[in-house]
């Protein structure tokens, strides 16, 4: 029996731990998702490992769904990263869709338009149109700064003015010859390569969201930005007693979190996913 409980107190001293909890968390919450899916679909009269079976065949069962399946999750990293930076400074960024919208537009427009070598290229435009996400957030970031409104509420009001935004460019300023609703193709200087010899537009757009995965731990975890971040985000007012510039984090830290959704909306646009033009709803894919 004492053996038992040395055992059982091992185990929850390790559980503890902050990597292993960091480890457990998401998988946990995976086998709870399946768990409550699963009695979703006993309910509706299905058989659950059937229907897994068939979601897990189709996801990456050969090269092209293991493809598709990386294509479909690259924007998701870049918006779950924007999330979490937000989170982390105390703050939820409920705009990451307007926010790709703005720079997916902001890549057709210079991709499509602009002929000159030096601005037109697959790498001046991923950092323009992430700053043009950034600037969009940072909305959001001085509202709440200077004025205390919650970002919940700017964010979501500004997604709906990128949407009109959106079908005012597509159907004007930025509208391709014909009678669809979208940008011209993309100069082929800035295309994203593709990763694969398959039909689908896997691009190093994904390789680029992993990169963004190492740079958002890092800026978390080893700088004092990230420091900072987390310090306005667990208590403003001991931070600003503390000597940080609580406004000026607040307004970066949105900044960030609206740069790396715009990545995913750049993505979109020169990764081929809308034959390398912005068409209506290309950000909602």
């Amino acid at each position: 029996m004492k053996k038992k409980l040395e055992y059982l107190w091992r185990v929850v001293n390790l559980i503890k731990n902050k990597n292993v909890l960091n480890v457990l968390v998401p998988i946990i919450a995976v086998l709870l998702a399946l768990l409550i899916g699963a009695g979703i679909i006993l309910y509706m009269g299905e058989n659950p490992m059937k229907a897994y079976y068939y979601l897990f065949s189709g996801a990456f069962d050969g090269v092209t769904p293991i493809a598709r399946t990386l294509l479909e999750a690259t924007p998701l990293i870049f918006t779950g990263l924007a999330v979490l930076v937000a989170f982390k400074g105390g703050m939820f960024n409920i705009g990451a869709q307007g926010q790709m919208m703005m720079a997916g537009l902001t890549a057709a427009a210079i991709g499509g338009f602009v002929t000159n070598v030096f601005i037109n290229n697959v790498f001046v435009i991923l950092i323009v149109g992430g700053c043009a996400g950034f600037l969009w957030a940072a909305i959001a970031g001085w509202l709440k700064a200077k004025l205390g409104v919650h970002e919940v509420i700017s964010t979501i009001m500004l997604n709906y003015i990128a949407v009109s935004f959106e079908q005012y460019c597509l159907n004007y300023p930025l509208k391709a010859p014909g009678i669809n609703p979208q940008t011209p193709a993309v100069a082929e200087a800035a295309r994203l390569g593709k990763l694969l010899d398959v039909r689908v537009p896997l691009n190093y757009g994904f390789i680029l969201a992993l990169v963004a995965v190492f740079v958002v731990w890092f800026i978390l975890e080893k700088t004092v930005l990230g420091y900072h971040i987390k310090a306005v985000g667990y208590n403003p007012s001991a931070a600003e007693n503390n000597g940080i510039n609580v406004k000026f984090i607040i307004l970066l830290t949105l900044g960030i979190s609206g740069f790396l959704a715009g990545l995913g909306g750049v993505e979109r646009v020169l990764g081929g996913v809308g034959q390398y033009a912005y068409k209506t709803g290309l950000t909602a894919t």
